[in-house]
């Protein structure tokens, strides 16, 4: 059968730094001086705690009750000045809590480390040994016996003494290490710490600048202003390499844009003159133009050297003035018409071509009147 009893082991103090960040910056806005301790709350090895209501007691701890006892204490558990007859919390004075916690290994033993805030009306006090306060299944009435894992059950507390007068159940519960965070005066009767002294403990408790100075002063400080100057002018650098890159490769588009749009205009023109082409025969075969051979060969040759299309809308209209011209000049040059007429096998020159001259009643590029027995020989002349 296993009963519930109480046991107060003592614990030797160990490191700090194992406070969480917004721990820290929670108890700084109330105290700007915090004094923080560790102690080793329960080791590997034969432990002398007081039970109560059997008394002193013989106690082997092995690991996994030590991993079990930190994984129990709490942050935020109170921490008491010595014991009283029982582990009630009434009319108990706390002169501190726990902050941090974590196990590690101390002189060749697995410790259970405890980092407790005192609170400042409590920090002249001596604290350099602790006692825990837990709730452990044993059997009933032995003074001696192992503790494993299923026997840890709760950490109620944790009580400071001084050691000249308290005496730890467990053979290393001393304190190991104290710090008075961000003292600005070292407390009466310490020695003030070299920059050395300093820099060791604030490397050694994991500070980083920032819990320990505000922003301003890290920021105003010179080494880090020269630094802040640097990475200006290495951002400024690479921002002045970039727009200078930025600034090439828009040139280098906006050439092969120009580049590209010349040829495409060149393109647009080469197509206009193809289809310019197209457009001058259709409209030789519309006025029936081009059934005239010499005519023909004449305006094609002055088409090729002196006409340029210039806009796709009016190039028909272009081509018609271009073919008038071209009428009126074959005519001055050669000294007759242009014969008008579809095209035929003998050139145009059929019985239905006419010449445009100067006793016909068409004009140049127009068609004649059929109808008209002048013009056509097929119909009886009176």
């Amino acid at each position: 059968m296993r009963i519930i009893a109480k046991i107060r082991a003592m614990a030797e103090a160990e490191v700090l730094g194992l406070v969480p960040d917004r721990i820290i910056r929670d108890i700084k806005r109330e105290d700007p001086r915090p004094l923080f301790k560790a102690f080793v709350v329960s080791h590997e090895g034969v432990a002398t705690p007081t039970m109560i209501g059997i008394g002193k007691t013989i106690q082997r701890w092995f690991g996994n009750a030590v991993k079990a006892l930190a994984m129990k204490l709490r942050i935020g558990t109170k921490v008491f000045n010595g014991h009283e007859e029982d582990n009630s919390h009434d009319q108990r004075q706390s002169v501190g809590e726990v902050i941090g916690k974590t196990v590690e290994t101390i002189n060749g033993f697995l410790s259970a480390v405890a980092v407790t805030y005192i609170y400042p009306k409590f920090k002249d006090l001596t604290f350099d040994v602790a006692s825990i306060e837990a709730d452990l299944m044993i059997p009933s009435d032995v003074k001696e016996f192992e503790v494993q894992e299923p026997d840890v059950l709760a950490v109620t507390g944790i009580a400071l003494g001084d050691s000249k007068i308290d005496k730890p159940a467990f053979p290393g519960a001393t304190l190991q290490a104290a710090l008075q965070a961000f003292a600005e005066i070292p407390p009466k009767g310490e020695k003030t710490m070299t920059l050395e002294e300093i820099k060791n403990a604030v490397r050694e408790s994991k500070f980083k600048p920032s819990e320990v100075f505000r922003p301003q002063e890290i920021i105003s400080d010179p080494v880090v202003q020269d630094r802040i100057e640097d990475m200006k002018d290495s951002v400024k650098s690479a921002g002045l390499r970039k727009n200078a890159e930025y600034e090439e490769k828009i040139l280098t588009l906006e050439t092969e844009n120009k580049d590209l749009q010349g040829q495409v205009g060149e393109f647009s023109k080469q197509s206009l003159v193809i289809k310019g082409r197209d457009v001058f025969t259709e409209i030789l075969k519309e006025r029936k133009l081009d059934g005239d051979e010499k005519f023909n060969r004449y305006v094609k040759k002055v088409y090729e050297k002196s006409f340029t299309p210039t806009e796709e809308d009016k190039l028909k209209t272009d081509l018609n003035t271009f073919v008038d011209g071209q009428v009126d000049e074959y005519k001055d040059i050669f000294g007759e018409a242009v014969k008008v007429g579809a095209a035929t096998g003998d050139g145009g020159n059929g019985p239905a071509n006419k010449g445009v001259g100067a006793d016909n009643k068409g004009t140049a590029g127009g068609d004649l009147d059929l109808l008209d027995p002048a013009n056509n020989d097929l119909i009886p002349q009176d």
